[in-house]
């Protein structure tokens, strides 16, 4: 964020709240977050960003867009307006796309409604607004948004029950009224909410679909990069981790534990290794299964699993030291179709009695059919942590969730279907490596 941009967003704050609805420009994590679904998607899109202020969000489409893509800006703020005007035609970032892009001064309810898009990025201040507006938006909203279409919004965290504690009776109910109409919609048609703590005030960014996606909606997805992971030098770090490291350096401000903070601190580097987020480089194929994680492969066999239907399939069986980076990836894109839980032991990941350890099974519905990942407890592992549920889309090699500490992740395959390319011994990448590839 510039400081031009940050002073001119304070000068229109003044005697503007309502219309603006924040405090400042949003940041670029918050920025990069509502503009997630956008760019996680393959072109031409066609993008409708409202509320677009000064451009902090604009910032971060214009980063993703193509030479195919179509920008559509709404600004009710006139003086904001002519700023982003002016920053397409000063600024290069902004200038390499302007011929892509149409800013309208004007109100979004009465666009033309012939018009369709692929995402709607909404900056408008919902709580700020009264009921009858709220629900004259997202009517707006849902006759543009194509079937397979997104439509993103920010709220501030926490701050609709806040601005209760303050108000009058007239007051709150107008915002509860407001309130009703934006539960009924997440309740409906969510599929996602980023929180943003690196944003004033920190915000949530909500994901919905209007319509029920298909598996094959995920084909043209990319791996979602920015979700439960903090950019923290070469490799990243998952969220996960927050919660350990912040126990621990809780423990190194106790005094009576000051001389043990070098092993507190050996603690820590170790938490930080094990919930590591390296980045990874898929190579998108419908063709291809990629490694769910990294480890050694265990098995290859042909089975057949009575709860998972007559079939025969093929699982590879990969064991995750305490070394490896946990997270477990996608191995095709699709639809995830059901969740199923086995509570069992808590035999070592590596040993035969792991079959019957505590799992959870994710079906996903992919390109060629049906593929199952299974999340395996082992000695040290006891908690599964998934980021998906049934009806979640998911990229070949997206992130979906992870287990603590040391742990065993299996791929089912229809047998029939797929031809192995790992043995027994192998060393896999998670999101890299392909283990098998479809007839």
């Amino acid at each position: 964020m510039s400081v031009q941009e940050s002073l001119y967003f304070l000068r229109n704050l003044q005697g503007s709240f309502t219309s603006i609805g924040a405090l400042l420009p949003t940041s670029i994590y918050a920025a990069r977050a509502m503009a997630s679904e956008f760019a996680r998607r393959t072109g031409p899109r066609t993008v409708l960003e409202v509320g677009a202020g000064t451009g902090a969000i604009t910032r971060a489409i214009v980063e993703q867009m193509g030479p195919d893509d179509r920008l559509v800006l709404y600004e009710l703020n006139e003086e904001f307006a002519a700023f982003l005007r002016q920053r397409f035609e000063r600024e290069p970032q902004f200038r390499r796309v302007r011929d892509q892009v149409t800013i309208v001064h004007g109100d979004v309810t009465a666009i033309d409604r012939a018009q369709r898009f692929d995402h709607i990025i909404s900056a408008i201040p919902f709580t700020n607004l009264p009921a009858t507006l709220v629900a004259a938006i997202l009517d707006c909203y849902r006759a543009i948004l194509k079937p397979d279409g997104t439509l993103t919004y920010i709220e501030y965290a926490y701050l609709r029950s806040l601005k209760r504690r303050y108000m009058d009776d007239e007051q709150r109910l107008q915002v509860d009224a407001a309130s009703a109409i934006l539960d009924t919609m997440l309740e409906r048609h969510a599929f996602r909410r980023d929180t943003v703590l690196r944003n004033a005030p920190p915000a949530w960014i909500h994901h919905l679909r209007i319509v029920e996606p298909k598996a094959a909606d995920a084909h043209n997805l990319r791996p979602l990069e920015h979700a439960h992971r903090v950019e923290l030098g070469p490799t990243g770090l998952s969220t996960e981790a927050l919660p350990w490291l912040f126990g621990v350096l809780a423990l190194a401000l106790l005094p009576p534990l000051r001389p043990a903070r070098p092993y507190l601190a050996l603690l820590a580097a170790a938490l930080g290794h094990f919930f590591r987020d390296p980045p990874r480089r898929v190579v998108v194929d419908d063709s291809a299964i990629y490694a769910a994680c990294d480890g050694r492969v265990l098995t290859v066999t042909r089975l057949h699993d009575e709860r998972f239907g007559e079939q025969e399939w093929l699982r590879i069986a990969v064991f995750l030291s305490l070394n490896d980076v946990h997270l477990n990836r996608s191995p095709v894109a699709g639809k995830v179709e059901r969740l199923h839980r086995e509570h069992g032991g808590f035999a070592p990941a590596d040993a035969a009695d792991a079959e019957h350890n505590n799992a959870l099974y994710t079906m996903i519905q992919g390109p060629r059919g049906p593929v199952i990942v299974a999340q395996r407890t082992g000695l040290v592992a006891r908690r599964i942590v998934t980021w998906v549920e049934p009806g979640t889309l998911v990229a070949q090699g997206d992130r979906y969730g992870l287990i603590r500490f040391g742990s065993r992740t299996d791929v089912y395959v229809p047998a029939d279907s797929a031809e192995p390319l790992v043995r027994p011994g192998d060393r896999v990448v998670g999101g890299e490596t392909l283990i098998a590839r479809y007839r």
